[in-house]
């Protein structure tokens, strides 16, 4: 479980970087600063309203790294949540007897939770 914290957390680190790349060297003018905090913006879904934003949002090619970043994160998250739910459905499968199958299907019920939680949130 640790393993998988890291690569994810290594993952994000990697992905806001690039995009900070993009949308500094790609011509569109943003200082390095500025696009730094929009990737983390973008990528976490904090959803920030300021000028730079704003300034983010009128651009064609910022509003593509933007998007692709705020795609990425929502799909971070959706991994995080089956790896959790995994992690979760192998400690159960270890209990034998009753409570073991009371808590395969509180698990069970969770994770079905937790994916509709996740289809509303990029319907949303």
């Amino acid at each position: 479980m640790l393993s998988l914290v890291i690569v994810i957390i290594t993952l994000s680190i990697l992905v806001t970087r690039v995009a900070t790349v993009a949308l500094t060297l790609t011509l569109t003018g943003l200082s390095r600063e500025s696009a730094k905090f929009q990737a983390r913006s973008a990528f976490s879904g904090a959803g920030f309203t300021t000028t730079e934003s704003e300034d983010v949002v009128n651009h064609p090619i910022r509003r593509r790294v933007i998007m692709s970043l705020m795609l990425i994160g929502n799909a971070g998250d959706s991994v995080i949540i089956y790896g959790r739910s995994f992690c979760l459905g192998e400690l159960v499968k270890r209990k034998k007897g009753p409570q073991g199958e009371r808590m395969r299907q509180e698990a069970l019920a969770r994770q079905a939770e937790a994916v509709a939680a996740q289809e509303r949130m990029l319907r949303g």
